[in-house]
């Protein structure tokens, strides 16, 4: 049926979503080969039927979705085209008929990936108005007729501008982050069965704590996200392996508390975190820390022999065989590290 509008519609759908997936798991060739597919097919379809204007939002939609994988392979240029056609066709649509909510959605959408690409080129200040155009568009939809969706995109973008700023703008983003944890607590205690929720949240809620310089905030952000991440384990641990998830929100309590210099309950999180991931990268070597201080030289060593991300093995061998006054073994494990890891290692160096 060559002619049939719905098929075509569903054939492109399944071709970007194995598109979304392949680049997913790294096979960026054969992403860009199905998501190509889809763009034909939907270029097709609203050449054919130019009467049905959701036609040029999928369109463009596919646009975007191409760009992304087409920046992740290195074809900045094309990609960039690419997702300047998504969001100028997005933008003409909304501006024909502004009453759609769906448009505007897509226009938000749009200015998203933008952000991002934007984000990966250094380009920061582009990237900064883009993320704000979407909270406009996303807040303006909210008012008119609040969708969980729509308040977890603004999430999003409120989070993503945040780590701009932080990171890049040098301006505070502490205020998009404390609104984006709003928003997604909100949507967690509303539909507690969406894992994705729930991910998102621990994540705000990491992102926050890694910007932030009060120490005690930083300890409660993550204490937090322990909670979170037991509650998603005791709930769906039959359904997917949450141990990963887990792991990681141990784990990052384990620094708070180590700088924090709670030495007690630092070791007590790590512990935790080793417990459902044995190979975690960095929770031996900073185990060892902790002993360190605590003066369990044997036990600290033994923790940083286990450590699997040689880098850090090395310097916790270097460090405890130092403690120990053991001069010849720590000059050798800070030679090791000077050799083989003298510019990615500077900091463990120094």
């Amino acid at each position: 049926y060559p002619g049939n509008f719905d098929y075509g519609q569903e054939l492109a759908s399944v071709e970007v979503r194995l598109g979304k997936l392949l680049h997913r798991v790294g096979r960026s060739v054969e992403a860009e080969q199905h998501v190509n597919q889809a763009l034909e097919i939907r270029q097709s379809l609203w050449k054919n039927h130019p009467e049905r204007p959701s036609n040029r939002v999928a369109l463009a939609w596919t646009h975007g979705q191409l760009a992304h994988v087409l920046a992740a392979t290195g074809r900045a240029a094309d990609a960039d085209a690419h997702g300047k056609t998504a969001m100028d066709t997005c933008r003409d649509q909304t501006a024909t008929c502004p009453e759609v909510a769906e448009y505007h959605s897509a226009l938000a959408s749009a200015k998203f990936r933008r952000a991002r690409y934007c984000t990966t080129q250094g380009e920061y200040k582009s990237a900064s108005a883009h993320y704000e155009s979407c909270v406009k568009i996303y807040t303006q939809l909210i008012e008119r007729a609040p969708k969980p969706e729509q308040k977890a995109a603004l999430a999003q973008c409120l989070d993503n501008r945040a780590m701009l700023k932080h990171r890049f703008l040098g301006q505070p983003g502490e205020q998009d982050y404390r609104k984006a944890i709003e928003i997604k607590a909100e949507l967690v205690n509303q539909f507690p069965e969406n894992t994705w929720y729930a991910f998102s949240l621990g994540k705000s809620r990491n992102n926050f704590a890694n910007a932030s310089t009060n120490a005690s905030k930083v300890t409660q952000l993550r204490r937090d996200n322990v909670i979170l991440a037991d509650r998603i384990s005791s709930r769906y641990a039959d359904r997917f392996d949450t141990r990963q998830f887990q792991a990681a929100a141990y784990a990052n309590l384990g620094y708070s508390c180590y700088y924090a210099l709670r030495y007690d309950e630092a070791a007590t999180a790590f512990r935790k975190s080793l417990s459902l991931n044995p190979e975690r990268s960095r929770s031996h070597y900073y185990l060892g820390r902790v002993l360190l201080a605590q003066g369990e030289m044997q036990a600290a060593l033994a923790e940083m022999e286990k450590e699997p991300v040689p880098v850090y093995q090395v310097t916790g061998m270097a460090m405890v065989y130092h403690a120990i006054e053991n001069k010849e073994a720590s000059r050798q494990a800070l030679a090791k590290l000077i050799d083989n890891w003298g510019e990615a290692g500077a900091f463990q160096i120094a």
